[in-house]
């Protein structure tokens, strides 16, 4: 695929994150505003559903904002380094095709990814 169609699909993507993000900022921001966990009618197993449901809410919105980073950081790539693009920025080998079709925001090849985690679990 070349550059042209990556940059079409990145933007794809990112218009799909930000509506999804909007979504979530808008539940997210309708739970804080009816003071869920105070209610003094809620009993424990309640207020303990609620403030699950609101951690998973914050998570996803995390990782979108993470995924729209990262997207962000690929279009950088594509419009001020383009030969970078689809490169690991390791070890500057080509990332593997199918991992590029999967997420094409990769940083990294495979190994350098997996080298990356494996540091971050020791540490």
């Amino acid at each position: 695929m070349d550059l042209a169609n990556w940059h079409e699909y990145l933007k794809i993507r990112e218009k799909e994150i930000e509506e999804l993000l909007e979504k979530l900022l808008s539940d997210a921001s309708k739970n804080n505003s009816e003071d869920t966990p105070s209610r003094e009618n809620n009993d424990f197993a309640d207020t303990a559903s609620e403030l699950v449901d609101s951690e998973r809410i914050n998570l996803e919105i995390l990782r979108l904002k993470e995924g729209l980073a990262e997207i962000r950081h690929a279009f950088h790539k594509i419009e001020h380094y383009p030969e970078r693009f689809a490169r690991c920025e390791k070890c500057s080998k080509e990332i593997e095709e199918a991992r590029m079709k999967a997420k094409p925001w990769a940083r990294y090849c495979i190994r350098c990814k997996e080298q990356i985690e494996r540091t971050k679990k020791v540490k």
